[in-house]
């Protein structure tokens, strides 16, 4: 949900083709802002037991004259902020500037956003987002029963990791077009979804699909309810923690290859509703998340026993290898997306 609230932003600036493309990426070809804007209203949680952060802003250079509706849109529809800073001639100011309004906005959980080798003064247009979730499982896995256990990855290596363990009714669905099962974990106000691959090294094949726009039914049908079903199994999850300590990731490519090129085009990009004084393109667009999943719950912020042979005469998901997840709110929309390679690595 953090690109898709960036992309958002860039929309309320977008003119011609930009626009168009811009919503195309989105899949709301024909949304007005305050439609786009309740939609991503509708997924933040603040109470004490879930919370969902987001920070989304909009820096342009201070020599740049901003129409003053652009900057009333970005607050109206998306809570955001638009901001002018001196690009120019400070942009180590103006770096230090965006990282620390990120920080206050993620109660200081993403740090260092902007690294000093992104930031000079050619850039005229930063967009930057981050995001920050801490969840309590609706059932706690108990610290007892977490394990030293193997765990393996896309090399063929085997590392030991804390392995949690908990056993209960779990919405389930296996998806036979990735060849991978999926199962539901609920946090008090939304859930994770663990996509385990069969193949202990079919996650890069699994994704490779999934991002596939050819198969956007099957990126779909893992937030289909109708698809799950309750199931009584043995759950076996790392934990781990990541981004913690990443730098900031440029989405560019990623985003051209969504069909958002124009914005980044210095001769096809219009953003003619944030000035028509000068032309302008997205010079980058920067996101970092973090998340730790551990006994009590997930943060995009003790005793164990060695492991043993599962008794249980339930089936079992066992996340002992690579796999995919995604913090799902209770209307289906996904807000936070990741992978695990390593659970010992961040």
């Amino acid at each position: 949900m953090s690109i898709y609230s960036s992309l958002a932003l860039a929309l309320c600036g977008a003119s011609d083709k930009t626009y168009q493309d811009i919503a195309q990426t989105l899949n709301f070809e024909t949304a007005h802002l305050q439609e786009l804007g309740d939609r991503l209203a509708e997924v933040k949680t603040g109470d004490k037991l879930d919370t969902l952060k987001l920070a989304n802003g909009v820096f342009c250079d201070a020599g740049l004259e901003v129409n003053p509706l652009f900057t009333s849109d970005v607050q109206t529809y998306f809570h955001a902020e638009g901001k002018q800073v001196d690009f120019v001639s400070n942009c180590e100011e103006a770096r230090q500037y965006i990282n620390g309004w990120i920080e206050e906005h993620t109660e200081e959980k993403i740090k260092g956003l902007l690294s000093s080798d992104s930031i000079d003064n050619s850039i005229r247009f930063v967009l930057v987002n981050a995001i920050y979730f801490k969840g309590t499982w609706k059932k706690v896995f108990d610290r007892d029963d977490t394990h030293d256990a193997p765990f393996y990855t896309l090399d063929g290596k085997k590392v030991t990791v804390p392995m949690m363990e908990t056993h209960g009714v779990y919405e389930i669905y296996f998806c036979s077009e990735i060849n991978a099962t999926c199962a539901k974990i609920p946090f008090k106000t939304c859930h994770m979804l663990l996509v385990v691959p069969k193949d202990k090294k079919g996650l890069p094949r699994l994704l490779k699909h999934l991002l596939d726009i050819r198969h956007r039914e099957h990126f779909e049908a893992l937030f289909k309810s109708s698809n799950y079903n309750e199931v009584r199994y043995d759950l076996l999850l790392p934990k781990f923690k990541l981004g913690a300590n990443g730098k900031g990731m440029d989405l560019k490519e990623i985003v051209s290859g969504m069909g958002a090129a124009s914005m980044f085009d210095p001769n096809e990009a219009k953003f003619e509703r944030i000035t028509t004084k000068e032309r302008l393109c997205v010079s980058a667009m920067v996101h970092k998340a973090m998340i730790e999943v551990n006994e009590e719950g997930a943060e995009a912020v003790a005793a164990t026993k060695v492991w043993g042979v599962f008794l249980s005469k339930n089936p079992c998901i066992n996340a002992d290898h690579p796999f995919l997840f995604f913090i799902v709110t209770d209307n289906g929309f996904p807000v936070f997306a990741g992978h695990v390679i390593n659970p010992l690595e961040e």
